[in-house]
């Protein structure tokens, strides 16, 4: 199925698009803040770099901020949510939503459920170096973590964890006693399809499917890249080492995944979103929402 692009309705006068988030039913949120975050922090950042002795960086999450849910049809009314430092959000299915802080200091409750309605209902730790923030349908929450949670001495040294909505920690991939072929160092690219989980990761990159807790594992020469989305036997592959703007379809084979054919999207490249779920790799780039799907790809190289 080819899916027609969405244009995306700019923000208010005085607020700022920060970030885009896909959620777990599919549609996109909008996280808009009444100051312009990432044009403060690029002129920090060069400021920064060009003086004698390093500046520390302001604190530039001390504003306010909204969420938008967007859809093919428009966006609702927003709603407010709690400010937090590098902020990755999902939706559960019942509506309530999770905000996560992706840096926090030892214990630091960087976790928050809120009801539909933006309220806080509780918070709890969910460990520093947060890459990924995924909900499933059965309520469970999925999170992938980049290097500096993995090495760090905090819950991130799973590289994949589980937790319940309690924040209690369910599973862990780099748990030693489970004897798996492989280690995460960081978890480039993460998943759900159903409640199945996905993901490629450094330094091997195998494509890798969590069912019930079980691994299966196919050996994959695409290093590099940042999204994948899932169709039955064939795994869409977003980026890689080379090139931010490549699709690469591979076949899942008898513990190997075949590479089928790349070609380019240039969309990609500086997109402000690109991330995968189930069947479907979502992409926003300028204000415009496309969505890739596997059999798309199938039918471009095949």
């Amino acid at each position: 199925m080819t899916y027609a692009p969405v244009t995306l309705s700019s923000a208010p006068l005085g607020w700022f698009d920060h970030r885009f988030y896909l959620l777990s039913d599919g549609t996109l949120a909008a996280l808009r803040t009444d100051r312009d975050i990432s044009a403060e922090h690029r002129r920090w950042l060069e400021r920064a770099q060009k003086a004698r002795f390093p500046r520390k960086m302001p604190n530039l999450w001390n504003g306010s901020s909204k969420l938008h849910v967007l859809t093919d049809q428009g966006e609702s009314a927003p709603i407010e949510i709690p400010m937090v430092r590098y902020p990755e959000i999902d939706r559960f299915v019942d509506g309530r939503w999770l905000v996560v802080s992706t840096r926090a200091a030892a214990g630091e409750k960087n976790a928050l459920i809120l009801d539909a309605d933006g309220r806080l209902s509780r918070s709890f730790h969910i460990g520093d170096g947060v890459e990924h923030v995924r909900c499933a349908p059965d309520g469970s929450i999925w999170i992938g973590y980049f290097d500096e949670g993995i090495f760090g001495n905090s819950i991130g040294c799973g590289g994949i964890v589980r937790f319940d909505d309690q924040g209690e920690r369910l599973w862990s991939y780099n748990d030693g006693s489970r004897g798996s072929a492989s280690f995460i160092d960081d978890c480039y690219a993460l998943t759900l399809s159903g409640n199945d989980l996905w993901s490629c990761f450094y330094s091997d990159f195998p494509i890798v499917r969590l069912r019930d807790d079980k691994e299966r594992r196919w050996g994959n020469d695409v290093g590099g890249a940042k999204a994948l989305a899932v169709d039955g036997a064939y795994v869409l592959l977003a980026g890689g080492y080379g090139s931010d703007s490549r699709l690469t379809l591979v076949g899942l084979e008898q513990g190997s995944a075949r590479t089928i054919g790349s070609y380019d999207r240039p969309e990609l490249g500086d997109a402000a979103l690109v991330q995968g779920r189930s069947s479907l790799l979502h992409v926003v780039n300028n204000g415009v929402w496309t969505r890739i799907s596997v059999a798309e790809a199938r039918s471009e190289l095949q």
